[in-house]
């Protein structure tokens, strides 16, 4: 059996699961619910089928995205800022835009320590885009 068909094999199974519960329990997050347990279990079978660890599947999900991006242009860059400028709140908002996993505390951080890198290991693209970002708040930076 192709492994794609244990996660579609798992998703009908997880429906009718969820169409059962819905029938006893009348509640109507049921089939949502069944389709995830479903999804789930199909993703553990084709990872079982494949004989892979099955945590593979979920740490790589954002890797694939960076490996494209390296295959295209191949060069990884880093982004310093090197001086805020007078908007400090308009550089922190880009250091959040840069970073959306920071914190408003972090990105504080970050600004008040320069200079300090604000994207690392980007593409080359990323890095111009971060650029122009941080120089239309009035900051400078360096690719490097």
């Amino acid at each position: 059996m192709d492994n794609n068909k244990f996660v579609l094999l798992g998703l009908f199974w997880g429906t009718i699961l969820g169409a059962i519960i819905l029938l006893i329990s009348g509640n109507m997050f049921a089939l949502p619910i069944g389709m995830g347990i479903g999804s789930a279990l199909g993703l553990v079978l084709r990872q079982i089928k494949a004989n892979r660890p099955i945590k593979d599947d979920f740490t790589n999900i954002g890797n694939s995205n960076r490996e494209a991006a390296t295959d295209i242009s191949g060069e990884r860059v880093d982004v310093e800022l090197v001086e805020v400028g007078s908007s400090v709140i308009e550089v922190i908002k880009a250091v959040r835009e840069s970073n959306p996993s920071l914190g408003l505390k972090d990105a504080k951080d970050i600004v008040d320590n320069v200079p300090s890198i604000v994207g690392e290991q980007v593409t080359r693209e990323e890095a111009e885009t971060i650029k122009a970002r941080f120089e239309a708040t009035g900051a400078k930076v360096n690719v490097r």
